[in-house]
Formats: structure tokens, sequence, C-alpha cells
């Protein structure tokens, strides 16, 4: 607890001391556990929403209550089996450089052309031994995808539950129900969590870039995926601004979860401040789940100037800077040698990408950024785990970070992702 706390609360208490109205015996403790949001979380702050943490494992979100409502009806009524709560934050997307934009079949640049980046993590090795992310889901928590895109729509992950025909002759894939009782409508092809809708878009094309990475069909011959034979589970929490709340990013951990996924790629932050979020992911961790995230494109060193959930730092987590075709630390990539984890290609990267209702002739765009380096140590991890299932996170994120290239990268690891040297270590592991 800080001094300024420590005053205020010694003030409540010597006024509580003279017997004044509107005084409990559980005034330091709601305090404690509902402390006011600090000054330097304020910009990001979600008005009169909230998030309680129960002691029972369960978040729950409150909308449309002041505070002292909170207080007075959630907080004080339930304070024993309370943990913590705090006011819901606002992250973004990690806004990536559009360098090119283009259409399928048309000259998509040198750089894009090459595919250096599948050079460089030696993915091919691993899909030359058959290994190529098969019976693994990597959630995408991000803007959403386009379930249509040509390159995608044969690699999702598909709720069986939410197919088929219902009693009534209707397509229970639309048809308003909740088939299979998870508590979820339609939620066919993963789910929008800030429209509460089964039916998944995504209006800034970001996370259609980021499934890309990770699935896109080798078929098409303009895009290769690193793990084509994973499935990618999307759920939306943005809106088309790329702007979307923490509650609901916990939501679409814990419901990654329920639909078998082994790994979240979350290519967002920004928020300063948010217990519930590292919570969310160590929960996850504890049912077996690696979270991948992007560490931001301030250029940025995250011991002195950290961002969420890039710098939790916790142990099912890899935090992921952004390398060159050069084998360089992009100028852009935040960086740390303790909560940087390891590099990947991000430098002109070409993958799917929203067509905005188009579905005759795909849409493709070249991005930078720590956003499109995330993906491919997703990738990576589907990969790994197609090859070793009972491998545990332990396992997946140390050969990962144990056996990457070297080079001039401020990480933990010292080193950029090598995809046949992780499955080499993996397939060591009795």
């Amino acid at each position: 607890m800080d001094v300024a706390t420590k005053a205020r609360l010694g003030i409540v208490s010597a006024i509580c001391a003279m017997g004044l109205s509107g005084c409990g015996n559980n005034t330091e403790r709601v305090a404690e556990t509902f402390p006011k949001t600090a000054a330097e979380c304020s910009g990001t702050a979600v008005p009169n929403q909230y998030l309680v943490r129960y002691k029972s494992g369960e978040t729950k979100v409150y909308r449309g209550s002041t505070r002292e409502e909170l207080i007075r009806e959630v907080i004080e009524p339930n304070l024993e089996s309370i943990d913590f709560a705090e006011q819901d934050q606002t992250v973004r997307t990690v806004k990536p450089d559009t360098l090119e934009k283009t259409e399928a079949g048309s000259d998509v640049g040198a750089s894009a052309a090459t595919d250096w980046w599948h050079t460089k993590i030696e993915d091919a090795d691993a899909w030359s031994r058959g290994y190529r992310g098969q019976g693994v889901v990597v959630a995408v928590i991000d803007s959403g995808v386009q379930v249509t895109h040509n390159d995608l729509k044969n690699h999702l992950a598909v709720n069986t539950g939410e197919t088929g025909v219902d009693g009534a002759g209707d397509d229970k894939a639309t048809n308003g129900f909740d088939d299979d009782g998870n508590g979820y409508v339609d939620d066919v092809n993963g789910y929008d969590f800030s429209e509460d809708s089964g039916a998944v878009t995504d209006g800034s094309g970001h996370g259609t870039h980021v499934a890309g990475v990770v699935v896109a069909d080798h078929a098409s011959g303009t895009v290769y995926g690193a793990a084509p034979d994973a499935r990618v589970l999307p759920l939306d929490f943005m809106d088309d601004d790329g702007a979307g709340h923490i509650s609901d990013a916990i939501r679409a951990m814990s419901y990654a979860v329920t639909r078998g996924a082994k790994v979240i790629n979350a290519s967002w932050g920004g928020a300063p401040c948010s217990k519930s979020l590292r919570q969310a992911i160590t929960d996850v961790g504890a049912q077996g789940v690696l979270v991948v995230t992007a560490s931001g494109n301030e250029y940025a060193s995250l011991d002195l100037d950290p961002t969420y959930p890039a710098a939790y730092n916790v142990s099912n987590q890899v935090t992921v800077g952004s390398s060159t075709m050069g084998d360089r630390m992009n100028d852009f990539s935040n960086y740390s040698y303790t909560l940087v984890h390891i590099m990947a290609p991000g430098s002109g990267i070409l993958s799917t990408y929203s067509d905005f209702g188009s579905t005759a002739n795909p849409r493709y765009k070249v991005l930078s950024g720590t956003s499109m380096a995330t993906p491919f140590v997703a990738a990576a991890a589907a990969v790994l785990w197609s090859a070793k299932p009972t491998a545990s996170v332990s396992d997946v994120r140390n050969a990962l970070l144990s056996s990457v290239d070297t080079g001039p990268y401020q990480v933990s690891s010292r080193g950029r992702l090598n995809m046949r040297k992780a499955l080499d270590s993996i397939l060591l592991i009795p």
C-alpha cells in the first residue's frame, strides 16, 4: 500500500472513530480490495465498468454502476468472497507500419515475394517432417478474422455443436439458439465478445493478417502459414479502430480454453494497469495454454516504460520482439533483457487481409510490427505440440527460447525464433 493510500485510510479511520454516519468496520478492507484507479491508469479506464475477481476464481464484469454504487451493492455485501476489484481498461492492437497493399495475384514486392521469414525460421523443415500444427487450436484474440477469406476458411476451428440442422429444420449455425449449451449463440467460427455475437468479422484487417501468418492455405501460392494444419479460433473483442476492453479479452481467454486452444495470440496491449488481465493469463496457463504477446512498437525498454500484457512476464507467457531480414532488431520494436523473450520476423510480412465484403478477390497486405512477429511464435508453438502432444507449456516455452539463432537482440533468449531447432529440442523430450 502506498503512502497516499495509508494517509487516506488513516483519515477515514479517524472520522469513523468519531462516530460519524457512513462509516463501517469494513472501510479499510473495501479500500484495499477495491483501490481507486491510479492517475496513470485513468486515461485508459472505461467509465462505470468494473471487474470483480471472486475467490472462487470467477471474474465478473459490472457495467453501468458508479464506483460508489458498486461498493454499496456488490463489494460490501460480498466482501468475504471477493479477491479484488478494479476498473476496466482499454487496450489496442499494436499498430503496424503499412508498407504495401495488394490484391490476389498482383505483384507484392520483392521483400514479400522472397518469403524471407520462412527461410529465417526454417519452418519448411518441420513441414517436410510432417509436423504442421495438426490437432492444435490457436486462438487469435484480436480484431476478428475474415472467416470467408479463401486462404483461411478451411483452417478455422469449427464448433460442431453449432452446425447441422436443428429439430425445426433450421440451420443451427444461424438459428439464433445456443445449440450446444455453452452459453454462446451460433458460435460456429469463434465469437465476437465486443458485440456478443457469433457473427465474426474483421473491420480493421489486423486479426486477419495475424491469422494468415499462422494458418494461411499453402494451396493459394500467395501466403504460406507457418502452421498450416493448425486451426485458428477467431475471437473478436475490438472495434473497427482496434480498441477493446480488457473485460472482453478475459472472457475470450476463458472461452478459448473451453474450445481446446493450446495457444493464445495477443498482438495488442497498452493498458498500464490491470491485475485482472495478469490473473487471466495465469489462469489459462494452469489449464495448459501458452499466451504469446507482442512487445509493442514504441522502440522502448519495457523495463523503463512497461506496457501490458507484454511486461507481465508470467511463466506461461512468451513476449515477442520484431527482427529484420538482416537479423537486426527493428527500430520500432520494444525490448528488454528480462521482459521480452524472443525475436521473430516482423518486417515487411505478407499475409491475408480483410477484403471488407468482397470474396471474389481476397486481399493481402504487407505489414511490419511486433504484431506480425508474434504469430510466428504462436505458430511455432502449435507445430511443437503437433510433434509432441504430451508436452507441457513449460516444455514448449523452453524449447522455443533455448533453440534460437543468437544475434544482437535485447531479449532474454538473446535470439530469434528457429522452428527447426525448436522442433529438434521438443522431440528430445521422452
